[in-house]
């Protein structure tokens, strides 16, 4: 009776060190396919970071080079109103000249047909000049709206990397 005792009690200390073996060798097997997870996911979080740094850079270029054709359409702009404002002062200067002339003609009636060359010569000064103001008008109002257009897109690049 001893003997069968201790023969059960061997047998039972067998089956549990198998089955503690059995456990210990599953949660061995989860931990390297949990560990195996893991670097794979890190290993795609890296590769992500990478791509997101590349598309960084990108866009960073794309700001920088905006911001460089702003600034160089900025200062077409300002060299436009400097000859616009030019232009005006020609044009003030060439009716100027015509008001005298018109004087002078009325005060100088012997030599109206040298008056009449002056007044066509500044005539036409000035309808030169309004022409070129014209031009410069829409050349101003084109780059303005060409100003705005790519103030949108910067302002649109930033929100996004903003957002990402």
């Amino acid at each position: 009776s001893h003997s069968f005792q201790a023969e059960h009690q061997l047998i039972l200390k067998s089956v549990s060190e198998r089955a503690v073996a059995d456990a210990v060798r599953a949660e061995n097997h989860r931990l390297e396919n949990l560990l195996k997870t893991s670097k794979s996911l890190y290993e795609d979080l890296q590769q992500q970071c990478e791509l997101l740094e590349e598309s960084s850079r990108r866009d960073n270029k794309v700001i920088n080079d905006t911001i460089k054709q702003m600034d160089s359409l900025s200062n077409e702009l300002e060299s436009c109103q400097f000859q616009m404002s030019a232009e005006k002062s020609r044009r003030l200067h060439a009716e100027q000249t015509l008001r005298h002339l018109s004087v002078d003609l009325l005060n100088y009636a012997e030599r109206e047909h040298q008056m009449q060359h002056l007044i066509e010569c500044a005539s036409g000064q000035i309808n030169e000049g309004r022409g070129m103001a014209d031009l410069l008008q829409e050349n101003m109002r084109a780059l303005n709206q060409l100003l705005s257009e790519i103030k949108v897109i910067v302002e649109n690049e930033q929100n996004h990397r903003q957002e990402a």
